[in-house]
């Protein structure tokens, strides 16, 4: 390869992203599988996004290895196909990669955030609108000419003669509107519940905290847009090899992250295992008082805040609190009830029940639940 190639550079970026985002998924594996003792949809879909990524990787390696990111002319003619070939096979997988790695933040977000119907239809109408335009995209990208195989037999050194592809600017529409989707979705999703949260009355650093892991996700869609500006004239250009090559990284690397930062998401009972996150555990953990109560910040409402154990009903013995390793094995029946009080009489549970308080709890609870 000449100098200007940018061959090793998708190569390093290729081979990182793989090595991290291996690494994230094994942590969030290793996290359900040995700490939680439970996996939920959404690790379904990233071991199938995984596998697919493995693909992924081997195709864009592939491509780097016949001469994507070198300039045309310094490759060889016998090459430029297979080249095009990988690259192909690539952009085929990264579409279900775009679309796989939006499922599972929003299955996440629709675990963590069971109330308000609105929230729910908002996040469903949103991966449905996603899903769908991504098969319309997907039948476009696997069938780009007439026939499939002469998207990269045209690069022959003696191309054969009958053959038609989609115009270029099609191509290039369809790439803007992804982009465009994926950014609105990368951002709206986590943007719900993190609203929810930013109001409600935790401490400043718990909130930050909280609204860090749910973003965590929507990371990936710097190179979304990093990447638009790459996808215009990049099929018709002369030096196809060498202009695909920004596309490709940027797009490597926006899978890459995503797959990476959804799976740092869910390791915080890994890292408060190894005490790593021990001052905001320790906030975060103080929800009662000697009465087994944690007054909210908005006692002049009338309204404070009670843990209870569904499972038995009972609240902390007196002047105890438990470590949340005791209170860990019951994490799933754990709840928030309104107890409101007016003129020292107590409102039943019922009358005073506030999905939009429960769910910023089960959010800290759903994060390492």
């Amino acid at each position: 390869m000449s100098n200007g190639s940018r061959g090793p550079q998708a190569l390093a970026v290729s081979i990182f992203l793989y090595i991290i985002s291996f690494i994230a998924i094994g942590l969030r594996f290793f996290t359900h599988c040995f700490i939680l003792k439970r996996f939920f949809a959404e690790d379904y879909v990233s071991a199938a996004a995984f596998i697919i990524w493995t693909g992924y990787t081997v195709s864009a390696i592939l491509s780097i290895e016949y001469g994507v990111g070198s300039h045309v002319v310094d490759v060889s003619p016998e090459n430029r196909p297979k080249a095009i070939y990988y690259r192909y096979i690539a952009s085929i997988l990264y579409i279900f990669l775009s679309c796989l790695t939006k499922w599972i933040v929003g299955l996440f977000l629709l675990r963590i955030c069971p109330h308000r119907r609105w929230r729910q239809i908002t996040i469903w109408t949103l991966l449905s609108i996603v899903t769908i335009f991504d098969i319309i995209f997907e039948a476009f990208a696997i069938a780009p000419c007439h026939p499939i195989e002469y998207d990269w037999t045209r690069y022959n050194p003696n191309p054969p003669s009958d053959g038609t592809c989609n115009p270029t600017t099609f191509a290039t529409a369809t790439t803007y509107t992804a982009a465009f989707l994926n950014v609105i979705v990368d951002w709206v999703l986590p943007i719900l519940p993190a609203t929810l949260v930013w109001k409600a009355q935790l401490p400043q650093r718990e909130k930050v905290s909280i609204i860090v892991l749910l973003c965590l996700g929507s990371i990936a869609s710097v190179a979304t847009i990093v990447r638009i500006p790459y996808a215009r004239g990049y099929l018709d250009n002369p030096d196809y090899l060498f202009t695909t090559a920004d596309l490709g990284i940027w797009g490597s690397v926006e899978i890459g992250v995503a797959l990476t930062a959804s799976s740092l998401a869910t390791i915080k009972p890994l890292l408060k295992q190894l005490r790593l996150f021990s001052t905001l555990t320790s906030q975060s953990e103080r929800l009662g008082s000697d009465n087994g109560t944690r007054p909210s910040n908005n006692m002049s409402s009338g309204k404070q805040t009670t843990v209870t154990n569904q499972e038995d009903g009972v609240p902390a013995p007196h002047g105890r609190r438990e470590s949340w390793r005791n209170r860990w094995p019951r994490r799933g029946s754990m709840d928030i009830e309104l107890v409101g009080k007016n003129e020292g009489a107590y409102k039943t549970p019922e009358r005073s029940y506030d999905p939009d308080i429960e769910m910023v709890a089960e959010i800290d609870v759903g994060l390492h639940a």
